[in-house]
């Protein structure tokens, strides 16, 4: 959205965008996420992972013929709905698919693929967005979504869903086809018929409570709660043009850094446990945001700072490049660990629902903060918030690197047994 935010706002053309629009436009899928994320939960453990991720793609195609038709503001705000709505069914419906379908040594590069996905989608998007047409960007997306849509036809359901419906040999066949024939499978198999012998937890106050509930709200909203929702929608907003660069061209080369550090990230994630990355992480982004604030400092009280825009643009692709390389994969890789068989879906609903509100939030206030207060305020809250969840993770999140889905539950238990 970024580069059609900076195009369209307070434009001459017949589709232009105030300050309110721009905020709303930005953050009103939040709220789709968090409708479609009641939705999902009611249907995701009876139509089973692939027809839930078949949604989202369908609901993508509708979503850019809708843009294509219409240059109504209004319209926009209900198209940006229910593309939160497709979303949330995607958010909540692939960490699961990974984590069940995925073996405990390659989780993590397969957190690390999403990741890849989602920028390499960005980066064209940014592209998009600058150098073509309103016509041209909904044509190209619409493509996009029925390429996908397509891929969805290779999409093979989990083991774990099929157990669940009583498929229990065509759940074998799935389970030793994608892990192999070995001894280790087939223990970890019996396990996997024992953990979802346990009856579904309905959603209660109770369940809030659960340590494996609470690191995956945590961890899920990690990139939220450190800005991540309005600094990617504004981020053209935020730059200054530099010498021959506009502020969208910065935006494009943004989302070309960031795929190009994802390749690195894939062999790292599954080698470092993710209690250390994620630390790593927060102190890294605790710096970043409260260099960026007192950058801002500097330009509103009117203190000279040398190649303002470029160490502005570093500071913020850092920040970009950490989301990109451990905050989005982690976020995945996590919700698939921790959550037990008995409440997964309503608990990945849940992470979302949280994600949406904090989202909503913070982009729906970004601008209005940075018009009274200055745009320092939003990143000194950001670097608030990063140190937040860095106490967080040393004194209450559980280790799950090397462990299977079963070994993760029954580490979970003896904690709580123990406290």
């Amino acid at each position: 959205m970024a580069p059609i935010l900076q195009r369209y706002k307070n434009s001459n053309s017949d589709f232009s965008l105030d300050t309110e629009a721009c905020s709303l436009i930005a953050s009103i899928h939040y709220v789709g996420r968090g409708v479609g994320c009641v939705l999902v939960a009611l249907f995701v453990d009876r139509l089973g992972r692939n027809k839930i991720i078949t949604f989202n793609a369908i609901s993508g195609c509708i979503v850019w013929l809708a843009v294509l038709f219409t240059k109504s503001v209004s319209l926009h705000y209900a198209i940006r709905l229910l593309f939160g709505i497709g979303i949330a069914f995607s958010e909540t419906a692939a960490p699961l698919y990974i984590g069940e379908n995925s073996s405990p040594n390659i989780r993590g590069v397969f957190g690390s693929m999403c990741s890849l996905a989602f920028y390499m989608g960005e980066l064209i998007a940014f592209l998009v967005g600058t150098y073509c047409s309103y016509e041209t960007i909904a044509i190209v997306f619409a493509a996009i979504s029925f390429a996908v849509l397509l891929s969805t036809t290779l999409l093979r359901e989990p083991a774990q869903h099929l157990l669940a419906k009583g498929h229990h040999k065509e759940a074998e066949e799935r389970f030793f086809e994608l892990r192999g024939h070995s001894d280790t499978a087939q223990q970890e198999f019996e396990q996997t018929k024992i953990g979802l012998d346990q009856p579904k937890e309905p959603f209660s106050i109770g369940l809030l409570t659960d340590k494996s509930m609470r690191a995956v709200c945590m961890v899920s909203s990690y990139m939220y709660i450190t800005g991540y929702a309005p600094i990617n929608a504004m981020s053209s907003l935020a730059f200054s043009s530099v010498e021959n660069f506009t502020p969208n061209e910065l935006t494009t080369l943004l989302g070309i850094i960031q795929l190009v550090s994802i390749f690195f990230s894939s062999s790292v994630v599954d080698r470092i446990g993710r209690r250390p990355l994620l630390m790593i992480s927060a102190v890294i982004c605790t710096l970043i945001h409260l260099t960026i604030a007192a950058l801002y400092y500097c330009q509103e009280t009117g203190i000279s700072v040398p190649y303002f825009a470029w160490i502005l643009f570093a500071f913020i692709t850092a920040y970009s490049v950490l989301a990109a390389t451990i905050m989005f994969p982690l976020m995945t890789t996590v919700r698939g660990e921790l959550l037990s068989p008995r409440f997964k879906s309503v608990g990945a609903c849940i992470a979302i629902i949280v994600n949406s509100i904090i989202s909503v939030l913070w982009a729906g206030s970004f601008l209005p903060i940075a018009e009274l207060y200055g745009m320092k305020a939003n990143f000194l809250w950001f670097a608030a918030m990063s140190f937040v969840f860095l106490v967080y993770v040393y004194f209450d999140l559980p280790e799950t690197k090397g462990l299977t889905l079963t070994e993760i539950q029954s580490s979970l238990k003896k904690e709580i047994q123990n406290t």
